[in-house]
């Protein structure tokens, strides 16, 4: 209406107030756990050539809105495979969903941005070699 545009669907209906985010971390025998992904980040970027993808998005999007246990069990699952492919010395990958609160437009400003992270998922499994 704004711009004289027309568009007969609604492509943003409304911001999306708690996104969630997907950690994952590996672990070597008793040591700590060390983080190897997060959504979005720039630091922690492994496998974020497929996570960071649309498709795959939109299925951890999915686990996480509608609660979908056994998705995310499953999408736990094959994650456990490609870490036991990718880091040989690691016996344990941990998933995590967690929730945020996107920040209002002044927090933002002040540099506000990971609020009241809530975990509303957690997987953890032991990594299998193939033989």
């Amino acid at each position: 209406t704004y711009t004289g545009a027309r568009q007969s669907w609604r492509m943003f209906v409304a911001p999306q107030r708690y996104p969630v985010r997907i950690e994952i971390s590996v672990r070597e025998g008793a040591g700590a756990w060390r983080k190897v992904y997060e959504s979005r980040s720039q630091e922690h970027q492994w496998l974020s050539h497929l996570l960071e993808k649309y498709r795959l998005r939109r299925v951890v999007f999915a686990t996480a809105w509608d609660k979908d246990a056994r998705h995310f069990k499953m999408f736990c699952d094959w994650i456990a495979k490609q870490a036991a492919r990718d880091f040989p010395g690691a016996t344990e990958v941990q998933i995590r969903e967690l929730r945020y609160r996107t920040p209002t437009p002044e927090e933002a400003l002040a540099g506000k941005n990971r609020l009241e992270e809530k975990p509303i998922a957690r997987e953890t499994r032991k990594l299998e070699r193939a033989k």
